[in-house]
């Protein structure tokens, strides 16, 4: 196998892979750092990447199932490494795990001594009802808060515009959405005034996700409000139920693992500092002299 440069203007077969980028940071593939893995006439692999400030982001990395354990990824970082050496402080990877291939992507980054930095923003968690029962979250089964009925346009219309003013999170699909649980959705106000709230969302026939929550109160406040979706969610659903959390700052991460102590992270961010890539770059530059 070899390792190929690939033209940002002409990609050729490399296209359709490059057309599966969600380009959050760059405008175009343009502005990407781009390496084919090629077997013979094959295109067999890809790597691209693009440069934030003194970072190099990796946008993708994959390599055909055929192909895999033979040093392919390791040959195209390696490559897109040493271009990059001058002017790199460092290289991120981030992803969220939903497959196979991402835990293969994570022994790969760990191969080449990237280290997961665990500190992603938006941490996302998943486990299950199961785990809910012995945690404090299903401690109390006193309803706190109203449930939100969405057929009441005034406070449908109330929550919408306060979400909408303050820039809060909300529903992933929209307010319209039927995805949305509202057996375990709540708001808790006081004298008029939203003060607290949540919203679940189902994603598929075995998991539900808490999608958006928000508490400006005390932190009593958001626990009761929690302890009652929880309790709702175990009569509901069967303990096999799956929950995607997503966490909002390090100290919402560290909440979820005190309740959710084997919950796993499917959300990475993987770091190799260029400090470490320069001392192996002059070690294989010093091997090859020899």
């Amino acid at each position: 196998m070899k390792v190929v440069a690939v033209n940002e203007s002409d990609p050729g077969v490399y296209k359709p892979w490059l057309d599966k980028i969600v380009l959050d940071e760059v405008k175009d593939i343009s502005e990407l750092l781009i390496y084919g893995l090629e077997e013979g006439d094959l295109a067999v692999g890809i790597l691209a990447g693009h440069v934030r400030g003194v970072t190099l982001v990796i946008d993708m990395l994959y390599v055909a199932k055929d192909y895999r354990g033979r040093g392919g990824a390791s040959m195209m970082l390696r490559a897109m490494r040493n271009t990059c050496v001058p002017y790199i402080e460092e290289a991120e990877c981030s992803f969220t795990e939903n497959g196979p291939d991402h835990a293969l992507l994570c022994a790969v980054l760990r191969h080449f001594t990237f280290v997961d930095a665990q500190d992603t923003a938006l941490t996302i968690f998943h486990s299950t009802l199961s785990e809910l029962q012995d945690s404090i979250l299903a401690k109390s089964d006193k309803e706190f808060g109203e449930a939100i009925d969405p057929n009441d346009e005034y406070t449908m219309n109330n929550i919408i515009r306060f979400i909408d003013s303050q820039h809060l999170p909300g529903p992933v699909k929209g307010f319209d959405s039927n995805c949305i649980d509202w057996d375990l959705s709540r708001v808790y106000m006081e004298n008029g005034r939203i003060i607290s709230y949540l919203f679940t969302e189902k994603v598929d026939e075995d998991d539900i996700t808490l999608a958006a929550a928000f508490n400006d109160g005390e932190p009593i406040v958001l626990l009761r409000m929690l302890q009652t979706i929880t309790a709702k969610a175990l009569k509901k659903y069967p303990p096999t139920m799956g929950i995607y959390v997503q966490a909002i700052t390090q100290s919402s991460t560290a909440l979820i693992l005190n309740l959710l102590p084997n919950a796993k992270r499917l959300s990475h961010r993987y770091v190799f500092h260029m400090k470490d890539w320069v001392y192996r770059y002059l070690q294989e530059n010093a091997s090859n002299k020899e």
